[in-house]
């Protein structure tokens, strides 16, 4: 079957240009379901898993959006069409065909066509500050009161008057762990509170009651809230994020936060204030941007920029490079990325697995101790060595830390392509020698 250009269910006649296409082709069950085509705008929402079980911390769940019409989607059959496309984050614009099921609202998809690959990301390198926008909602739910008041709430917002000394805000976050790339001030960044009703029905048409905690629910009362600032007079255009404080308290809801992966149109932040800090806030608007997890609790980083990146074409049998690596706290260049391309040719969808190679002190952002989430000993003072594909969206493959170096450790990976030591530190600086045993050989000091 071949996705042509047509005009379907919520779906216009698909932009001229190159478009990636992936088919497959499905049986079972679902082939008895009528087979539709959509088009719309992807959105990508982490959840915590609510089944260990299965060997994930998440699940990030796909929908697709086209005004007032939303379908979610399905790839559990066809799972190659996720690993086929390299990015999977909100915002994108993309299309979409295979069996539809109305009950559910659900497209089992076997075909997908990605319109506009880059989605609305807005942390893409840019030039100058970039002034972070969001309009906040601290929200009293079915008679769950929060415990936040408008006071209190904006003292750990944005800096100002009622701020409490020695207490970073939500401003000294961006501003810190951005290098100063991000501003988060008052004026761009509204707050405020309202009551929501027990029950109700999201623009989707999707009905929410404050009993379950699901997709329906969370979005009914984004919607609700968003409807509720629109009747002010405010052009919510302008303040691209999203974020709900939510009463605890509520049914099903026993996680932290959850997030937008990526930012399209819009993207929304969910904090449950029975458990999150915020830092958890910080933590999942870090998701908005694009952000994937790292494997290593207290081991995140934050908007930094390598000073090198080798691969098999500067990373030559024999050849030996010196670099010095300020430590991550001191520049927001402070990595050295190695791209194992030296491995046989794979398919151009492919993971190629890059290895990040950084020093961390505990000083700065990273000082204090685990009460105040300052860096944990055992990654303080070290090598770290973490293996990420760049990609986003896809839980399977976020950051991993391989591992962490005292002076004279060797690190080598599982191939035995490469190896690491970390020679000495002195005055924050790190000496890493990187040998590789299959054409790659390099010498990286560090600061």
């Amino acid at each position: 079957m071949m996705l042509q250009p047509s005009q379907t269910k919520g779906m216009s006649p698909f932009t001229k240009g190159t478009f990636l296409l992936l088919l497959l082709s499905l049986c079972g069950s679902q082939a008895q379901l009528g087979t539709v085509r959509f088009r719309g705008e992807l959105f990508v929402t982490e959840f915590p898993n609510p089944d260990p079980m299965l060997g994930k911390e998440e699940i990030i769940t796909y929908a697709l959006v086209n005004g007032m019409m939303k379908n979610n989607l399905q790839f559990s059959q066809a799972p190659d069409v996720v690993e086929q496309v390299p990015d999977l984050v909100a915002g994108m614009t993309i299309s979409v065909a295979g069996p539809f099921n109305e009950t559910t609202n659900t497209i089992f998809v076997e075909a997908l066509m990605v319109e506009q690959q880059i989605g609305g990301k807005d942390y893409t390198k840019p030039v100058g500050v970039i002034d972070i926008t969001s309009v906040t909602f601290v929200l009293d739910i079915c008679g769950y009161k929060n415990t936040h008041d408008l006071k209190t709430f904006n003292s750990t917002w944005v800096n100002g008057p009622d701020s409490r000394p020695g207490i970073r805000t939500m401003q000294d976050y961006h501003e810190m762990c951005s290098y100063g790339k991000a501003t988060f001030n008052a004026k761009n960044n509204l707050v405020y509170r309202l009551s929501l009703p027990c029950e109700g029905v999201n623009s989707w048409g999707e009905k929410w009651n404050a009993n379950l905690c699901g997709g329906p629910e969370i979005y009914g009362w984004a919607h609700f809230a968003e409807d509720y600032a629109r009747g002010l007079g405010l052009n919510l255009d302008i303040y691209k994020r999203r974020i709900l404080i939510l009463p605890p308290g509520l049914r099903g809801c026993g996680w932290a936060g959850l997030a937008s992966l990526g930012c399209g149109s819009s993207c929304y932040t969910w904090i449950n204030a029975g458990y999150g800090a915020f830092d958890t806030i910080f933590h999942e608007l870090g998701h908005n941007l694009g952000m994937q997890h790292s494997t290593t609790p207290g081991d995140e980083y934050g908007w930094a920029d390598g000073i090198a990146s080798l691969d098999s074409g500067s990373l030559q049998a024999g050849a030996s490079m010196t670099y010095q690596v300020p430590n991550t706290q001191a520049s927001d260049k402070n990595f050295v990325r190695i791209r194992q391309n030296w491995k046989e040719p794979a398919p151009v969808y492919a993971r190629t697995p890059n290895f990040y190679i950084s020093y961390r002190e505990a000083i700065l952002g990273d000082s204090g101790d685990m009460n105040t989430r300052g860096l944990l000993p055992q990654y303080a003072n070290r090598v770290s060595i973490h293996i990420f594909d760049g990609l986003q969206g896809r839980v399977a493959e976020k950051p991993e830390l391989q591992a962490t170096l005292i002076p004279g450790q060797v690190f080598q990976d599982k191939h035995k392509t490469l190896s690491i030591k970390f020679i000495s530190s002195e005055n924050g600086v790190a000496t890493v020698t990187k040998t590789g045993k299959v054409g790659c050989t390099a010498l990286v000091s560090g600061a």
